[in-house]
């Protein structure tokens, strides 16, 4: 859009839901013309997990728990097996529920 259009912004969006490395990736691109590589999941699991542990600390487990439910499935979008862990995670109840729905997700999905 930048080439094409001389523009001065970006908007991102919801392309940023379950996928904070956007903003990484854009400024590699945009200051270096490299396209990083999508990054491995992880990686993005550990990034969920960090996101979530943050939402607990301000809000308190129950609502963030609450809240994480969307936020897992954005994670979620693209995996192999993704809409059966997009169901788990809206009847996550406890950040040790998030834990172990990840720890599975990394068994059955290898980097």
């Amino acid at each position: 859009m930048i080439e094409q259009t001389n523009c001065d912004f970006l908007m991102v969006g919801r392309g940023a839901m379950g996928a904070p490395w956007v903003f990484q990736n854009i400024n590699a691109y945009l200051c270096e013309g490299r396209i990083l590589p999508e990054p491995p999941l992880s990686y993005r699991m550990s990034i969920l997990l960090k996101q979530v542990e943050l939402m607990r600390q301000n809000v308190g487990e129950k609502t963030a728990m609450l809240q994480s439910r969307k936020h897992a499935a954005w994670y979620f979008t693209g995996m192999k097996g993704a809409a059966s862990y997009r169901r788990e995670a809206g009847m996550l109840n406890t950040f040790d529920d998030l834990q172990r729905l990840i720890m599975r997700i990394l068994n059955e999905n290898k980097d």
